[in-house]
């Protein structure tokens, strides 16, 4: 109603309401088979219908494109700012990681701990049946019983101290495996992002809000 020439037109200037009027009159059908919307109106006056039709279609065309632009643009800020809170978020496990690698120097070696336990297990199994068979054979107190006694309290030791070891690197590797999995989680996020970002960044340069077409614009009937 407030779009020039719309106002002063007669057909208009003879209603109460004019938005009221155009409420009523006007018709906007959409086809069963297509998106065509069509649009028309009966006033007594054929210049001020034709100029109407014209004047609705304009106005939607600006309110879809202004709509589409607001909605891409708040989301290109949404992705914008997640990508953000992304990288941030990478930055800071990558630092976490460098800081635990730097603390843990040990950490590659549980391969080796692992075989060494092994090792050092089977000779304490082996330690042990010395003592047994030295008991059986002197009685305590004996040279040779006080070696394997002490033999075997010397690799329990060290299978211990071992043992510990080896399960405390392994709790520092699932504590790091964490990390890198959490970081190639985000990896993958952040990729998806900037692939999102770049595709609604192309809409927003390119313009391309308007894919409204006029097929026919409404024209002056030659005839009542």
């Amino acid at each position: 109603v407030e779009m020039p020439g719309i106002k002063g037109l007669r057909t208009l200037q003879g209603t109460s309401n004019p938005v009221f009027f155009l409420r009523e009159e006007l018709s906007a059908e959409v086809g069963r088979r297509d998106d065509i919307i069509t649009i028309s109106i009966e006033t007594p006056y054929r210049e001020d219908s034709a100029a109407i039709v014209n004047s609705v279609v304009d106005a939607y065309q600006k309110y879809q494109t202004s709509e589409k632009r607001t909605t891409t643009s708040d989301l290109l800020e949404t992705l914008q700012e997640s990508k953000k809170k992304s990288d941030a978020e990478m930055e800071a496990i990558r630092n976490k990681m460098y800081e635990f690698t730097r603390q843990h120097p040990t950490l590659n070696f549980s391969g080796f701990l692992n075989n060494e336990l092994a090792a050092i297990s089977s000779a304490l199994t082996q330690a042990q049946l010395e003592t047994i068979s030295a008991r059986s054979q002197w009685p305590a107190g004996n040279p040779a019983v006080i070696r394997a006694q002490k033999k075997e309290e010397e690799l329990y030791n060290k299978y211990e101290q071992t043992k510990k070891r080896y399960t405390e690197v392994n709790s520092l590797e699932s504590e790091y495996q964490r990390m890198f999995t959490d970081l190639e989680q985000k990896k993958e996020f952040d990729k998806v992002l900037s692939d999102r970002i770049r595709e609604v960044q192309l809409n927003v340069d390119s313009k391309g809000f308007d894919n409204i077409q006029v097929l026919e614009p409404a024209r002056i009937a030659s005839e009542p």
